[in-house]
């Protein structure tokens, strides 16, 4: 049942993505579409958990608890990382700085001092520059 919820959410989200752009303009909105894009994620771990449980239900409880903090915080980061990669596509923040490792001659952008110091925690979804060095970072 959570599958098929999952499914109508995503439609909702893509509508909704659609709708704050391709119209006037050719792009859409940077948030929502990250926000299209990890709920699609979220629908195929939830399709992936529940055909791995059917195909192997648990026997016993792991006797690594470190093992699985571990890959909890990886995975994690994996998640961020991917919704910071949807931002980084919607701003189009790939050709903000072109250089690697350092951005520019700055290894972190100075403006995006200024952009926190101006509008919060905000600038790290919305400024560009931000954006990408999260994004490279992480």
């Amino acid at each position: 049942m959570l599958i098929f919820f999952l499914g109508g959410l995503q439609g909702f989200a893509g509508w909704y993505m659609v709708k704050s752009g391709l119209v006037e303009r050719t792009e859409v909105d940077h948030i929502r579409l990250a926000l299209h894009m990890t709920l699609a994620l979220l629908i195929l771990t939830t399709i992936s958990w529940t055909v791995f449980q059917l195909r192997y239900p648990r026997k016993t409880q792991t006797d690594y608890p470190s093992v699985n903090k571990a890959v909890k915080f990886f995975l994690v980061l994996t998640v961020i990382q991917i919704i910071y990669g949807g931002l980084t596509a919607g701003l189009k923040a790939g050709y903000v700085f072109p250089t690697y490792p350092k951005m520019g001659t700055h290894w972190f952008p100075p403006a995006s001092v200024k952009m926190f110091n101006d509008e919060g925690l905000m600038s790290l979804l919305d400024f560009p520059a931000t954006v990408k060095f999260i994004h490279r970072w992480l």
